[in-house]
């Protein structure tokens, strides 16, 4: 009762719980790196978690919203209130840019190898750039004609680090 959270920062797992498949949410305020809550339910279930993460931010006060990029997270917070986890989405973008790096050099692809290996370089980079680098978005002007095969998944994976650049945190 009367907490305050700036950053309310929810995570979701399944797991096994007497012996059934079960969901629990993972809720964090990530300023004060506490562990506030730890709820049983499922982010299949789109409705309760919505519903239910609303009333936790109201609850606290929460000024934003930090999840992974699930689509059970949008539209709960207002635009520009909700976050994307940085950690997150460098291992998941991260993943995939290895994934397709891996592609590209099994198919003798230098161009496209050398593209995922750039991009990774940018996601690594320390401090992160608030906005969208330059080189990313040469990046994906390079591929974006590509409409099959490897070019086209590095061009859907170069577009999608672009447009969600500005809403990582």
């Amino acid at each position: 009762p009367g907490m305050r959270v700036r950053v309310l920062g929810v995570d979701g797992t399944g797991a096994a719980m007497a012996g059934k498949d079960a969901g629990v949410l993972f809720f964090v305020d990530i300023d004060g790196r506490r562990l506030l809550a730890v709820e049983p339910l499922h982010e299949e279930q789109t409705q309760k978690v919505r519903r239910h993460v609303a009333r936790v931010m109201a609850h606290l006060r929460a000024e934003e919203l930090r999840t992974d990029e699930h689509s059970v997270y949008e539209d709960i917070a207002p635009e520009g209130r909700h976050r994307l986890c940085l950690t997150h989405w460098r291992k998941s973008k991260g993943k995939r840019a290895y994934d397709l790096h891996r592609q590209a050099m099994a198919e003798e692809r230098p161009l496209e190898a050398q593209t995922m290996l750039e991009l990774l370089e940018l996601l690594r980079k320390q401090p992160r750039a608030p906005t969208s680098p330059p080189e990313l978005g040469s990046m994906v002007t390079r591929y974006i004609n590509a409409h099959k095969g490897l070019p086209w998944k590095v061009n859907q994976l170069l577009q999608h680090v672009e447009r969600t650049w500005d809403k990582v945190s």
